[in-house]
C-alpha cells in the first residue's frame, strides 16, 4: 500500500517536513492567511509595489490551499488519523 500519512492536527509539531508533510502544509496555510490579510489591511497606503506584494501573498495562500486539496484527493487512501497511526490500528 505504500507509506501512510497522518491526518493534520493542531496538536503536533509542524516543522517535521520529511516525516509529516501534511502537517507542515496544514500549519503553513494558517501562517500564510494572516500575512495576506494583514498586508491587505495596509494596501491603501502602499501604492503599486504594495499591491503586487498583497497579490503575491494571496496567490501563495490560494496555491497552498489548492495543493492541499489535490494532495488529499490523490493520497486519500494513504491518510490515517494520528491516533490510528500511533496505536497501530489498521
Amino acid at each position: 500500500m505504500g507509506i501512510l500519512l497522518m491526518r493534520p492536527s493542531l496538536g503536533r509539531f509542524p516543522l517535521n517536513l520529511w516525516y509529516d508533510p501534511l502537517q507542515f502544509l496544514f500549519i503553513g496555510t494558517f501562517a500564510l492567511l494572516p500575512a495576506a490579510i494583514g498586508s491587505s489591511l495596509r494596501l491603501s497606503n502602499s501604492g503599486t509595489v504594495g499591491y503586487w506584494l498583497v497579490m503575491s501573498q494571496w496567490c501563495m495562500f490560494i496555491g497552498w490551499v489548492v495543493g492541499q486539496v489535490i494532495g488529499y484527493k490523490i493520497y486519500r487512501k494513504r491518510i490515517k488519523a494520528a491516533h490510528e497511526q500511533e496505536i497501530g490500528i489498521r
